[in-house]
């Protein structure tokens, strides 16, 4: 099963964005010299770079959590036969959350 591998390759990411996080902050330090030459982009930069990390963050445990209620709906439910019909609208309706 690949799910486990997913998971833990979308967390690994996670982690690299946030090793990415301390040479840029360093970098925006140093390139102001120290907070005393145009401290406003430097200071963006350094926010931008958190801000990055953060989104990234939520973004890959949003889609970690859903790849693990797709795999929980597809594993208890039967979506072969939704609402009395055989036409499969269980796995139309699950593939199309999955899209969005």
């Amino acid at each position: 099963e690949e799910r486990p591998i997913m998971a833990s390759a979308s967390l690994l990411n996670v982690v690299a964005w946030f090793l990415m996080i301390g040479p840029l902050l360093q970098s925006a330090w140093v390139l102001s010299r120290g907070g005393r030459r145009l401290v406003g982009p430097h200071v963006l930069l350094a926010m931008l770079a958190v801000c990055g990390g953060l989104v990234e963050l939520l973004a890959r445990l949003f889609y970690v959590g859903m790849m693990n209620a797709a795999q929980w709906l597809a594993r208890d439910f039967n979506l072969d036969d939704w609402g009395g019909n055989a036409e499969g609208i269980g796995w139309r309706v699950l593939e199309m959350i999955h899209v969005v």
